[in-house]
Order: structure tokens, then C-alpha cells, then sequence
């Protein structure tokens, strides 16, 4: 309910009064909750002026620029604030939605990944308190949304494949029931893909998803016998590193080659490892080409020897942030470390502080404090 132009002449008063941070953030949500954008945005934008990754601020800018038609800007916003709360439900949701706004399901999903792999009840009890629509209803609005956008592609694959991904920039996430609920639903949603909608790319959105699956992993290779596709070459690498041998092994090797060349990261990556000790120069061409894709492994990878003296400090610093806002909490408490010790990089015992709070969240998925 809107407030009266008095009460927001107050509340402008009070913001132009306060140098304090936490309070001018509860002024600026009381003059967005008052209709008052512009005053609202002056409001949050001083406070990251002072504090540049304060969540609530970036919040409440990021809804200003969305009730002004600014979705770009919006977006960009809220990933400035999930970076640093990772874990946070709100911030999440609000995701959701702005990517749905700009047609983008597929980025969508990263953002519904972390709402899933929480307890159920405390995610519905966060999100219906704020305001919010629950789970069942964002996970509706995904899927409609989905087929608006491509009538042609499967929103069952859209989903399980960004379920996947999710999960496999996150190989050190120390949640193993979330994991296994997540990894179930992408099976269950990558089988019914290949039932409702079938072809290749239900029949690839399955297979990578058995891939996680621990139990299941031996399905693969008979799913993607004959499939000419890239994707299909690092899965069935995958299947054939598993049988061992070094008949296995060559063939491995060969599908990884191939499927490198075609650009999927994850077989970059690892014919980056391979060629470590070999062709040093090549395996970097190779993790370099899987993080700049976005496979947050890589991109640790690259980062990890800051501090050792075989890595450029900014370079290092690039590839862990990247990293860490990929998911890769290793990478979060490196920096995090970095920055304690001053060593290779300028001491900044905020930011460290900042760089830890991601990792705990990205590691143990607490949920943080200001979600």
C-alpha cells in the first residue's frame, strides 16, 4: 500500500539526514514500498557508493530497475548481489522472475537449482513470508514461460540439463542429500523428456543426468550408442574411461579429442588434465577454452596456483572469481585467504571476510544471513 506524498517527503528528509548504511537501505525499501522509485534508487544507490556489495541495496536498485523497464540492468544487479549470497532465497526468486521477464529460462535455472536443493518447508515459509508466490507456482510460471519462448525446444530438457550443469560446477558441495534429490529430478524429468518429447536432446539431457547419478552411470553408454553428436563423444568417453583398459583408454581419449574440438567444456577440461604433464601448453589452450564456456572446474584450475609463483596474481584472481561465482566454493575460500594474508594481493580484510561468507554458503548451502 502506497504512502502519503507527506510520508515520503519524510522519508526523503530522513535519507538525505543518515550517513548510516543500514538505515538508509530500510529508508530506500520504504520509499519503493511507497511508489517512490526514483527516491528509492537515490537511496540505495548512495549506499553502494559506501558499500558496494551490500545485498539488500542491490535488491531494492535491481527492483527499481525493473519497475522502470530496465530488465537488463535489473538482472545485472541481482548477479552482482547473488555473488555475494549465493545462497539467499529472495535474491533467488527475484532472479527467477527477472529472467522469465527477458524470456530466458534457461538462465532461469540456476537460480531455481538453489531454491530446490533447500528444505522444502523453509523455502516455502522464506518465500511466502516476504510475499512471494511458493515453489510449485515459480516452477509453473518456468515451464509456461519455456514453451512461450520455444514452442521447438523441450522444457523438460531445458530444465534437466540446467540442473546438471548446476551440479557439476559445484563438484565440492558438501550436501550430499540435496545432491542425490537434485540428481533425481533430473533423471525423472530427462526420462520423461525422452517419452513426451524424444530425439536427441532428450535423449543427451537424460544421459548427462545419469552421468551424476551414482547408481546409474552404467546406462550411458548403451543411450548414446550411435549418436552423432558432440556431446555424445564425452559421454561415451566417460563410459569408456570407466571400463578401463587401454583399448578403453585410447578410445576414451579419441571421443575426448573429439568432442574438444566441437567445444563442450567438460571434455576440454579434461583432455586439459590429460595433456598436463605432456603438452603443458596445450592443456592450458584446453582449460582456458573450458572456463572461458563457463565450467567452473576449469576455471579453478587456472586460478588455484595464486601464491605458488607459477601464476600471475590478477590472472589467478580473474580465474578464481569466475570460479566462485560459477559455484566453485575451493575458489571463494582462496580468495578469501588471499585477501587475510596480503601476501600476493593487497590485504583487504573486508573482502576476505566477504570471500568467506560465499564459501560456507556455496560449500555447505547455509542460508545466509541478510537472504
Amino acid at each position: 500500500m502506497g504512502k502519503s506524498g507527506k510520508s515520503v517527503r519524510t522519508l526523503v528528509s530522513q535519507a538525505e539526514r543518515t550517513t548510516d548504511a543500514k538505515t538508509l537501505c530500510d529508508i530506500g525499501w520504504a520509499l519503493l514500498d511507497a511508489d517512490a522509485d526514483s527516491a528509492a534508487g537515490a537511496a540505495f544507490t548512495r549506499v553502494l557508493a559506501v558499500r558496494p556489495r551490500h545485498g539488500d541495496a542491490l535488491q531494492g536498485l535491481a527492483r527499481v530497475q525493473e519497475a522502470a523497464g530496465q530488465l537488463d540492468d535489473a538482472v545485472e544487479t541481482l548477479r552482482r548481489a547473488i555473488r555475494w549470497s549465493p545462497d539467499g532465497a529472495l535474491l533467488r526468486a527475484d532472479a527467477v522472475n527477472l529472467e522469465l521477464q527477458r524470456d530466458a529460462p534457461q538462465s532461469a535455472i540456476e537460480h531455481l537449482a538453489v531454491l530446490m536443493a533447500k528444505d522444502a518447508e523453509e523455502v516455502e515459509e522464506r518465500l511466502t513470508a516476504n510475499g512471494y508466490d511458493d515453489l510449485d507456482a515459480i516452477l509453473a510460471r518456468f515451464f509456461q514461460r519455456c514453451t512461450r519462448v520455444d514452442p521447438d525446444k523441450s522444457a523438460l530438457v531445458v530444465f534437466s540439463r540446467g540442473i546438471v550443469r548446476f551440479l557439476r560446477n559445484r563438484p565440492e558441495w558438501n550436501h550430499p542429500t540435496a545432491r542425490e534429490s537434485l540428481i533425481d529430478e533430473a533423471v525423472d524429468v530427462g526420462a520423461m523428456a525422452t517419452t513426451k518429447t524424444p530425439g536427441v536432446e532428450a535423449t543427451l539431457s537424460l544421459a548427462w543426468a545419469l552421468l551424476e547419478h551414482p547408481e546409474r552411470r552404467s546406462e550411458v553408454a548403451e543411450l548414446v550408442e550411435g549418436i552423432e553428436h558432440p556431446e555424445a563423444s564425452y559421454l561415451r568417453a566417460c563410459a569408456l574411461a570407466r571400463q578401463g583398459g587401454k583399448d578403453g583408454a585410447a578410445r576414451a581419449r579419441s571421443e575426448l579429442v573429439t568432442a574438444a574440438a566441437a567445444g563442450v567444456a567438460d571434455a576440454a577440461y579434461e583432455l586439459g588434465a590429460m595433456l598436463r604433464s605432456d603438452d603443458p601448453e596445450r592443456a592450458r589452450e584446453m582449460l582456458e577454452a573450458a572456463g572461458r564456456a563457463g565450467y567452473s572446474p576449469a576455471c579453478f584450475e587456472l586460478g588455484k596456483r595464486l601464491g605458488d609463483g607459477g601464476e600471475d596474481p590478477e590472472v589467478a584472481v580473474s580465474w578464481l572469481e569466475r570460479a566462485a561465482w560459477l559455484g566453485y566454493g575451493e575458489a571463494a575460500e582462496l580468495l578469501s585467504k588471499a585477501y587475510a594474508a596480503g601476501e600476493v594481493v593487497d590485504q583487504d580484510e573486508e573482502l576476505a571476510a566477504d570471500w568467506l561468507r560465499v564459501a560456507r554458503a556455496e560449500i555447505n548451502f547455509h542460508w545466509s544471513v541478510e537472504a
